[in-house]
């Protein structure tokens, strides 16, 4: 059986090396998801008891292994994220961003062959 995670000890851990004056700190998400728990709980515990220092250290979520834990770290206060490429590709599609790209370029196009954008360099795909 896995043991919870201790973030006491990691919180601590964060205000000990802050004080020392890093710049940042990276909490590990998703080891926390890993043993059911809440992924970005360490990065709003950061947030709030940085909030109030002068020079507070930015606080990047780590080992962030889905779209939604990004999503959630970024909404929980993370002042970025270190995501592999395929989550951050992930991030990236959305249906209705791909949907107007196509509506966009096939509105281009017929402008193009209708001839209302003579004079405009555009190379057709």
């Amino acid at each position: 059986m896995e043991q919870p995670l201790d973030s006491g000890s990691q919180i601590h851990a964060a205000v000990a090396v802050a004080q020392a004056g890093v710049d940042h700190i990276l909490p590990f998400c998703e080891p926390y998801r890993d043993v059911s728990g809440d992924p970005t709980a360490l990065v709003r515990d950061l947030r709030e008891i940085f909030a109030d220092w002068a020079n507070r250290p930015y606080i990047a979520a780590a080992l962030v292994r889905s779209s939604e834990t990004a999503e959630a770290a970024l909404r929980d206060g993370a002042d970025g994220i270190i995501v592999f490429w395929p989550i951050f590709e992930e991030m990236l599609q959305a249906k209705f961003t791909d949907e107007w790209n196509t509506t966009f370029l096939n509105e281009w196009n017929e402008m193009y062959d209708a001839g209302l954008l003579d004079g405009v360099p555009y190379n057709r795909h």
